[in-house]
């Protein structure tokens, strides 16, 4: 029968997984896997007094609350120019849905151009090595 042959291949291959497989592979998977951790409280300390954590959140709480407050505020907004709030709904439902592939996009041009300017780096220090 088909159902009893794909039962026993599920059967053989998780029990030879389960006897092959050591407790613990010979070599780290990743290099993070054998990098030191810390406590949460202690790494919440380390991170609280780094400035780059506080510059990440503050960008960050700066576009979102502008985006939310401007979001909550939308229909309202719209009510000085005569758009009902149904429609004023619609419209900002639509602004999000084009706004995915639209941050898709720029987080991809993003990437190419710090690639571009990472390598563009990397060729004027080889020219500033060449003059000396």
């Amino acid at each position: 029968n088909c159902n009893t042959r794909r039962m026993e291949a599920v059967v053989s291959t998780q029990s030879t997984g389960v006897i092959y497989f050591p407790s613990r592979p010979q070599f780290a998977p990743t290099a993070s896997a054998v990098a030191a951790r810390l406590s949460i409280s202690e790494g919440l300390r380390v991170l609280i007094r780094r400035g780059n954590f506080w510059l990440i959140v503050f960008a960050y709480a700066l576009t979102s609350g502008t985006f939310n407050g401007y979001g909550l505020t939308f229909d309202v907004i719209m009510q000085n120019c005569h758009i009902s709030q149904q429609t004023a709904g619609l419209l900002g439902f639509i602004g999000l849905l084009v706004s995915v592939p639209t941050n898709i996009l720029v987080g991809s041009l993003a990437a190419v151009f710090s690639r571009w300017l990472d390598t563009r780096s990397i060729q004027q220090i080889r020219n500033a090595g060449v003059r000396m």
